[in-house]
C-alpha cells in the first residue's frame, strides 16, 4: 500500500479501481488522500492509489527529412539541475525535497539520453556543497552505458560519455 506521507503535493497518482489519474493534493483523515481529478477534489483511500508515471506516446517518425519532425522530439543534451532552472516552483521547498526532485530529473534525463542513443551529455549541478554532484555521480555509476564522466566548467558540471556495446 502506498504511504501517503511519501507523496508530494502535485504528484501524479492513479486510482487502482477506476484507472483514473489525478494530482495528489494532501492527506485527509483516516488514511485518505485528497486527489484532484478533472478539476474536482476527491477523498480517496490510500489503498486505492498508486504513483502514476505518464507514458509519453511516440509518433511515427518521418526519417526522410529531419526538418519535418516536431520540435518536441528534439533532445537537449544538457540539463541544468539548479532548482531555479529546473522547477522554480520548488525554490522555497525543503532541501531534501529539492534534492530528491533533482535526482529524479537527472535519472530520467540520463535514461532518455540512453534511449535516444546519445554519446555525450552534460549535467550542470553547480559547485555548492558538492552534495548534488555526489548524488549525480552516484546515479551515473548505476548506468552500464556510462563509459566515462569528468568534471568540466571548473567543477560546476559533469560531462558524460555513453557507449552502447
Amino acid at each position: 500500500m502506498l504511504k501517503l506521507k511519501d507523496l508530494w503535493i502535485g504528484e501524479d497518482v492513479k486510482l487502482k479501481s477506476t484507472h483514473k489519474t489525478g494530482k495528489f493534493e494532501g492527506v485527509g483523515a483516516q488514511n485518505h488522500a485528497f486527489v484532484r481529478i478533472d478539476g474536482k477534489m476527491h477523498l480517496i483511500e490510500a489503498k486505492d492509489l498508486e504513483i502514476h508515471t505518464p507514458v509519453i506516446a511516440t509518433e511515427d517518425l518521418n526519417l526522410e527529412s529531419e526538418s519535418t519532425q516536431p520540435k518536441s522530439l528534439v533532445f537537449d543534451t544538457k540539463i541544468d539541475l539548479h532548482i531555479d532552472a529546473l522547477n522554480p516552483d520548488l525554490a522555497s521547498a525543503e532541501p531534501a525535497r529539492i534534492l530528491a526532485h533533482q535526482v529524479k530529473a537527472v535519472t530520467n534525463f540520463i535514461q532518455e539520453a540512453i534511449d535516444r542513443r546519445q554519446y555525450t551529455i552534460n549535467i550542470i549541478h553547480g559547485k555548492g556543497t558538492g552534495q548534488l554532484k555526489s548524488e549525480v555521480h552516484h546515479v551515473l555509476d548505476g548506468f552500464k552505458q556510462v563509459s566515462h564522466y569528468q568534471l568540466i566548467n571548473k567543477g560546476g558540471a559533469t560531462e558524460v560519455l555513453l557507449s552502447y556495446f
